[in-house]
């Protein structure tokens, strides 16, 4: 399991931090103690998904690898469906994890679990905080700037898009509407 962390004070004395050429902190949480092989296995596999990501086409330059050969679709997608209806305000840069088995059991690493809402769910919103996230208005994780963040590199793939907008309209805003109370739910 590995952690996304973009403020790498938070984790400058953990055993297996890495940071990928964009300047983005990866902690292992599990493996703790990584070895040597293991940190150079999912270092490089993540640093080709970055890389993919930022890619025009999506494709690593280096391994040749698409996004999608590395990361599970469907993973991404709920996750970043979930991180941008919750307006989570670490959505981009914090508490964004990723878990990974055996090539041999499956080859693609997964978007997950969704963690840490509290900012999302106004337990730790600030003034400022509330005036950009709680507003309701936008998309707050695919517009975020800057040359980190993940999402918005994601949201410009054509085939994550394609993916979340098909996802959004079959499974999430049916449920959003009966939270909002504006549909029944049969």
């Amino acid at each position: 399991m590995v952690e996304f962390e973009s403020y790498a004070i938070r984790y400058k004395e953990n055993a297996s931090v890495y940071h990928t050429t964009r300047k983005n902190t990866l902690d292992i949480k599990s493996p703790e103690y990584c070895s040597v092989a293991q940190m150079d296995y999912i270092s490089g596999y993540l640093q080709s998904f970055e890389n993919a990501i930022y890619a025009a086409d999506g494709i690593d330059p280096a391994s040749g690898k698409h996004y999608t050969d590395l990361v599970d679709l469907d993973s991404l997608v709920n996750k970043y469906l979930i991180e941008e209806v919750s307006k989570n305000y670490d959505g981009n840069s914090s508490s964004m994890f990723f878990y990974k088995d055996r090539d041999s059991v499956d080859p693609l690493m997964y978007a997950g679990p969704c963690w840490d809402y509290d900012s999302a769910y106004a337990s730790y919103a600030r003034e400022d905080n509330a005036k950009k996230v709680l507003t309701g208005k936008n998309l707050w994780i695919g517009n975020a700037t800057g040359s980190k963040y993940w999402w918005p590199a994601l949201y410009k793939q054509k085939d994550f898009y394609e993916a979340m907008t098909t996802r959004y309209h079959d499974a999430f805003q049916k449920a959003i509407n009966i939270l909002l109370g504006l549909e029944n739910d049969d």
